[in-house]
């Protein structure tokens, strides 16, 4: 049987008192192979079934020209709350980073 990694996903809750209710998702990714079975959303749902508990809103920035990512976590109940343009540069291509929010105090939607 294979043990290899397959998707991962980092979080990390804010520690100052003023804004200990946020939480931050720093990274997110799936092997392409193993992309649109499900493993994001329940990789999401640990993440907020872990939150919940202890914050409020999670944020998170995700790279405005990769549809497929921004449209999961709005799937999921994200919102854009602002672009960041040419947040980073790549080979001398600026690319723009969304930078979306959930409020764990609502309903999610299904994922």
């Amino acid at each position: 049987m294979n043990h290899s990694l397959v998707s991962c996903a980092g979080f990390d809750c804010v520690s100052a008192v003023k804004a200990n209710h946020r939480g931050m998702i720093w990274g997110m990714y799936t092997k392409p192979e193993y992309r649109g079975q499900g493993m994001a959303s329940a990789l999401m749902q640990a993440i907020f079934n872990h939150a919940r508990p202890r914050i409020s809103h999670i944020y998170l920035r995700c790279a405005a020209s990769n549809l497929k990512a921004v449209s999961l976590y709005q799937k999921i109940g994200f919102t854009i709350y602002s672009t960041e343009p040419s947040a980073l540069k790549v080979n001398n291509t600026y690319i723009d980073k969304h930078l979306m929010m959930l409020d764990l105090t609502q309903p999610l939607n299904n994922t």
